[in-house]
């Protein structure tokens, strides 16, 4: 079962994901377009709701509540993301090249639901490697802060 991330990100990975799987079921050009970009994407996809997206979950809450049984689980995904991500970022370049040309296929085609498909999902994977993966980093790093914080204030007390 994949971890919940905030339902406006992950419904709309799942949807343009679901979309572009499929595609590749289209007869011609479009579907051979969309087996590439699906290809490339699917295990880009696995590692998204593994390691990368699950974090963003703790944002609105990371203020008010008291999340330290989850800091051991937070810190490995972030970690894990922190060493690959030139690795995703590679990924995500060649995602979006083969979005690019179901996207240009679909506009020779006339077909503009698969046009907008791939438009959508480029816009996606731009903001995911702009904004998502960053935010969640952070919040690896804000979490291990806050608890270092939070232990020695501690350790102040007993003393």
């Amino acid at each position: 079962m994949k971890p919940r991330v905030p339902a406006s990100v992950s419904e709309e990975y799942e949807s343009l994901y679901q979309s572009l799987k499929d595609a590749v079921n289209v007869p011609g050009n479009i579907g051979l377009a969309a087996r590439d970009a699906f290809r490339l994407a699917q295990s880009h996809y696995n590692k998204d709701f593994e390691y990368a997206l699950p974090p963003l979950k703790y944002l609105p809450t990371m203020a008010n509540e008291n999340i330290t049984g989850e800091i051991e689980k937070i810190s490995n995904m972030t970690a894990r993301l922190k060493r690959e991500l030139p690795h995703m970022k590679r990924e995500t370049e060649n995602i979006i090249g083969a979005l690019e040309k179901l996207a240009e296929v679909a506009l020779r085609e006339d077909k503009r639901e698969y046009h907008g498909l791939a438009r959508a999902f480029i816009r996606f994977m731009q903001r995911e490697d702009q904004i998502l993966y960053p935010a969640a980093i952070l919040i690896g790093d804000l979490i291990e802060a806050k608890a270092e914080l939070e232990g020695q204030k501690l350790a102040q007390l007993h003393a």
